[in-house]
């Protein structure tokens, strides 16, 4: 489940957009998908990840796993709604990096 916890999951850090990929994987796991969005919140904030990385980051939390368009793209938790909707409103129109 490292891929729901890491932006960018699937491709080397650094690699990409040009942006260093910053590792959401803590000493100890991140449980609880408002952690997770919480976490995810903290780093938008300081301007730590790109664009990208925020939606396929945001994308693996809804389906609990690697998102994939054919076979894995059904929201587990309800929950993950709202805590996506309350990250829209921290990100906004101002977020370009």
């Amino acid at each position: 489940m490292a891929s729901e916890e890491t932006p960018g999951a699937g491709r080397p850090a650094g690699q990409g957009d040009g942006v260093a990929a910053v590792s959401l994987n803590p000493g100890i796991p991140i449980r609880g998908i408002k952690m997770k969005f919480a976490v995810l919140a903290g780093l938008v904030e300081v301007g730590e990840v790109s664009n990208r990385d925020i939606v396929e980051t945001v994308f693996n939390l809804l389906v609990g796993g690697q998102f994939d368009l054919e076979m894995n793209f059904i929201i587990q938790e309800q929950d993950s709604i709202v805590c996506m909707v309350e990250l829209l409103d921290k990100v906004g129109a101002t977020h370009t990096k």
